[in-house]
Order: C-alpha cells, then structure tokens, then sequence
C-alpha cells in the first residue's frame, strides 16, 4: 500500500522508510532505533488549532446561550440560574473547540464533570420529595450545547436551546398546557398508591 510521505507531499512505496531500505550489513539495534526516531517525528507535528479568533467567537456564542437557559431557569426558582448555565456553556464550548480534533476523551470528561454540578443542585425534601431533578437535567443539557457550539455546529445548537427553553416553559403557556402531564395527573393512578384489591 502507498503511504503519505510525512516531511513532503509525494508518495513513496511501502518498502521505503525515512532511514533507508534494510540491508544485512545493519545492526541488530538499528532498525529498531529508526522506528524510534519516526514516532518521534509523527510526535514532534504541531496540532491543528483553531483561530483563536473562532474559538473566541464559540465561548461568547456559549456563554450566550447558556445564558438564555439559565435566565428561564432563574425566573422559575432554581438555584442554579444564568450565571451558572452561561459559565458552563463557556467552559464547555472553549475546552470543545480545542481539544476535539485532537482529543475527543477531553469531552467526555468534561460531560463526566458537568455531572457533578446537575447532582450539586438535587436535594431531597420532606418525604420522597425530589426536588432540582429538571435543573440537573437542564445543566447537562446545557453541556451538550456546548460540545455543539465548541465543534461548530451553532445552528444546531441555537436549535436545542429554544427546544429546551420551549420544553421548560409548556406547563406555563395557558395555550399548550394540555400537553404538560401534570393537567391529567388527577385522573390517573400514581406509582405511589396502595394496590387495588379485587372484592371476593
């Protein structure tokens, strides 16, 4: 198979190698040290980065957006509100924007992390009462977002952001409460109440 010479643009056989074809006159060590010194040539390549300028423009489009989440979260009594959403989607769509070309683990613990601050904002009530579970959810949404905005895909990203704010908001919009599940909640059977026993 050709192959992609690394210090120019021609292609060479798959016989050929930067330190010459083997001979028997080779040392034992030698093949083994110019293998060597080529992964060290592959290391020594700088990474492709982006503008700092595009990386610039992504943290402020995230920090935008999160902003715009954690307003409406704000207005609902949330502890976690627009300055907490609008420092994630900065962080995560800086960290994205750099690292996911030549990184892509670097964003799966950044998901990984952004999970400790959606279980931060969970607590428990009186009872069984779990409050703070959509927040958390929000959060980690707000993360995905991020990853968006951070590889570029900004409209996808403007996309689900009015798709959660509109999810967020449909029990309070008098026109489309009938699609929010808490309107019919009084007519149905909860998980939590006793079992129906049949009469004999």
């Amino acid at each position: 198979m050709w192959k992609l010479s690394l210090d120019s643009s021609r292609l060479t056989p798959p016989d050929s190698s930067p330190c010459g074809p083997p001979t028997r006159a080779d040392a034992p060590g030698a093949r083994g040290w110019c293998a060597s010194a080529s992964r060290l040539d592959r290391s020594a390549i700088p990474l492709k980065m982006p503008p700092e300028a595009t990386v610039i423009v992504r943290v402020l489009i995230g920090t935008a957006l999160g902003f715009a989440l954690g307003f409406e979260r704000g207005l609902r009594g949330s502890p976690a509100g627009d300055r907490t959403f609008s420092l994630v989607g900065a962080a995560t769509a800086a960290v994205t924007a750099v690292s996911y070309q030549h990184s892509p683990q670097t964003v799966a613990g950044l998901i990984t992390g952004i999970g400790f601050i959606g279980g931060g904002v969970v607590f428990h009530g009186e009872g069984t009462l779990v409050r703070g579970i959509t927040t958390a959810a929000a959060v980690f949404v707000m993360a995905a977002i991020g990853v968006l905005v951070g590889t570029g895909q900004t409209l996808a990203a403007v996309i689900l952001t009015v798709l959660v704010v509109f999810v967020l908001e449909v029990r309070h919009l008098p026109f489309l409460q009938w699609l929010d599940a808490e309107h019919y909640r009084d007519r149905f059977r909860q998980d939590s109440d006793p079992p129906i026993h049949k009469q004999h």
